[in-house]
């Protein structure tokens, strides 16, 4: 009787011996980051989701710094590189989604399009070495077409057709370099780096000097009726129905090189290539001015996602500003992100798609700024 009792014990001790380690494997961080890739891999949703809540709850109390970027870099960041994509340059140059797709728009001149959903490329155009400069300067999606702008050209892709043709444009002497669009009707706007708009549709063009506006580099439909334009140098400037510019502060310098404009309740917010993030705010013209002080002045692009803003920057990584006390936070390399040189910027609810300078793209989750 004895005997069997001792052998019951020892057999019970030998199965707590065996629990110990197990259950430590279980939640130890490197191990779960294994599994969650393995079944990425496989496509294991159910498992992912599983490891998904064991690794956000180990998040919360992991003092390690270099423990914490891998957890969230596997939580709620996805490197898509572009081996293989049949792209000729990974220099990201402008971004614009429909949807579920991604176009992209590189300095050589690829323009491709990728699926969130199917993680699949489509090539539209191949870009190549060129002494002409090709880079693919901006994106927009009307409702059956998307217009892709470079510096002496525009090309149309046709939704509904499937197909691109380019637009027979003459060369203005005057207006050349385009280099910012926005949407006006049946066709687009363009801003030029000689100075004045280019007004193009798809068979026919007009050219709107514009006196005191050089070097076009923003555009952007912020009211109905009322247009905003930013200059490399000579600031920030809204138009109205007839094109006829205003100052929106009284030294216009400070709202130079404007990349991007997002509007807020009462106010709106504009990043700078090479004056940060700052804010406009008033009932008429000029707006109050307000500088907010961040790690990275050259900012790229910009979206409003569910509760913030996000920024992109070149140097500085991501810049995430709370919409409830508008307070700014960074986000870097140490904060789980693979490169700090981020061009572009577009939104999927709930991922923000960043387009990076050799660095391919970023789908970043926005519970990573939570």
């Amino acid at each position: 009787m004895k005997r069997n009792l001792l052998s019951i014990m020892s057999f019970l001790l030998f199965l707590l011996h065996l629990s110990v380690p197990v259950f430590a494997e279980t939640d130890n961080p490197g191990s779960l980051l294994d599994k969650l890739e393995i079944a990425r891999v496989r496509g294991d949703f159910q498992q992912m989701g599983w490891l998904r809540l064991k690794l956000e709850k180990l998040l919360n109390n992991e003092a390690d710094a270099f423990v914490r970027t891998a957890i969230k870099r596997a939580l709620w960041v996805e490197q898509i590189p572009l081996d293989g994509s049949g792209i000729f340059d990974y220099d990201i140059s402008a971004m614009e989604s429909d949807g579920d797709d991604i176009w992209i728009g590189s300095r050589s001149g690829d323009i491709a399009r990728y699926s969130l959903s199917e993680r699949s490329w489509f090539i539209l155009r191949t870009g190549a070495p060129s002494l002409v400069v090709r880079a693919v300067n901006a994106i927009e999606n009307d409702r059956d077409r998307l217009w892709f702008l470079s510096y002496g050209s525009v090309l149309i892709y046709d939704k509904r057709q499937g197909s691109s043709f380019p637009v027979d444009l003459p060369d203005h002497a005057d207006y050349r370099g385009m280099q910012s669009l926005s949407l006006l009707g049946r066709g687009i706007l363009v801003g030029t780096q000689s100075g004045g708009f280019r007004r193009i549709l798809p068979n026919e063009e007009t050219v709107i000097p514009i006196e005191g506006l050089r070097n076009i580099c923003y555009l952007k439909r912020v009211e109905s009726n009322c247009l905003m334009a930013g200059t490399e140098e000579d600031g920030l400037f809204m138009l109205d129905q007839a094109f006829r510019p205003v100052p929106v502060i009284s030294n216009n310098r400070q709202t130079s090189s404007v990349r991007t404009i997002l509007k807020g309740d009462g106010y709106y917010l504009a990043g700078s290539y090479g004056n940060g993030i700052f804010m406009l705010r008033g009932e008429e013209y000029p707006y109050d001015f307000k500088k907010f002080h961040t790690k990275g002045s050259w900012i790229t692009d910009g979206i409003e996602i569910n509760e913030g803003y996000c920024f992109s920057s070149l140097g500085n990584g991501l810049i995430y500003m709370d919409k409830k006390d508008l307070t700014i936070r960074t986000a870097g390399i140490a904060d789980g992100l693979p490169s700090l040189d981020i061009t572009s910027m577009e939104y999927s609810a709930p991922y923000i798609i960043c387009g990076t300078q050799g660095q391919g793209l970023l789908v970043v989750h926005e519970n990573f700024f939570k």
